[in-house]
């Protein structure tokens, strides 16, 4: 039976951490910043979401701590809590991850107290944190030489997926920038589109190959016809469903609607354009953010029943 807690912590986690990471590294490749003060509110998304992430983590190993000891988050063993904090790879991840949300809530105020933003040291410290997730999940559990192989693949499947959804949140909050009609922010939006384009064929590849390297070390081991009957195989099916509508998606953008804005921008008529473009990227948003509610999920469950 679901743990729906667990599992809501476990995906407001994952979305902020995505966040925190996704939008410095988009703010970086896109080069967003020509857009009239677009750093400031970034910057502020990234210091509330990392503050939320640190209570979060913290919220989330008392709850696991609590659930292994058979007790209440009130009745916690502080004997208990320091062990698996000091003896255990669980207690290392929330270690590092909160000494990096921590990186990261510094990096975003500074850019506000000046203005300007540290992207890549921002997108730096969300990675690690985002990181630190994979170690408490499946990519934690292959043992062998093959471990290291799908912790990694793990990790860097979250990032590059963190960089997606980061993108869209940019681009949509872009599109709303022109919806204001701020000065030049047409332009530079598609300019962005333009410039993140490349980047994103890069983060579909690599989704694509760290994801079946993960599948392939979760489902190596069991009987793919018993993986088939299973909760993980079907939410597992649910997620790549979503995965083909983001990409069928990200290809309208790219290939009709960013064109069709470029177009728009010449004859000064581009409100027609920014709104298809803003309806398809609140689509594609929509679509990962349950992605990551499926991850959450799918990190609670086992692969195939005689695991549960």
């Amino acid at each position: 039976m679901a743990d729906w807690e667990i599992i809501g912590l476990r995906w407001v986690l994952y979305l902020s951490l995505a966040l925190v990471t996704g939008l410095p590294i988009f703010a970086r490749l896109s080069r967003s910043d020509d857009l009239p003060n677009a750093s400031v509110p970034q910057a502020w998304i990234v210091l509330v979401l990392a503050l939320c992430a640190m209570c979060l983590s913290v919220l989330g190993f008392a709850m696991q701590v609590a659930t292994m000891t058979g007790s209440t988050l009130f009745d916690v063993d502080a004997t208990i809590v320091s062990s698996l904090l000091d003896q255990t790879s669980l207690g290392l991840a929330l270690k590092v991850r909160l000494f990096a949300i921590l990186a990261a809530a510094i990096l975003a105020a500074a850019a506000l107290a000046r203005h300007s933003a540290g992207w890549f040291l921002q997108a730096m410290a969300g990675a690690v944190a985002l990181g630190t997730l994979a170690w408490s999940g499946h990519g934690a559990a292959t043992d062998g030489p093959g471990g290291w192989v799908h912790l990694v693949a793990d990790i860097i499947h979250l990032i590059a997926a963190a960089a997606w959804i980061g993108a869209l949140l940019g681009f949509l909050s872009m599109l709303n920038a022109v919806r204001r009609r701020q000065d030049s922010a047409a332009s530079a939006t598609y300019r962005a589109l333009a410039n993140f384009a490349a980047t994103g064929s890069v983060l579909v590849s690599v989704l694509i190959l760290t994801g079946l390297t993960n599948g392939w070390y979760i489902l190596k081991e069991g009987s793919l016809r018993d993986a088939l009957f299973a909760p993980y195989a079907q939410l597992l099916i649910l997620k790549l469903i979503l995965f083909a509508v983001m990409l069928g998606l990200a290809s309208l953008n790219r290939f009709r609607l960013t064109p069709a804005l470029r177009d728009a921008l010449k004859r000064r008529e581009e409100g027609s354009a920014i709104e298809n473009l803003r309806r398809s990227i609140i689509l594609e948003l929509t679509a990962g953010v349950v992605i990551l509610f499926l991850v959450a999920w799918l990190g609670t469950l086992a692969p195939f029943p005689s695991i549960q």
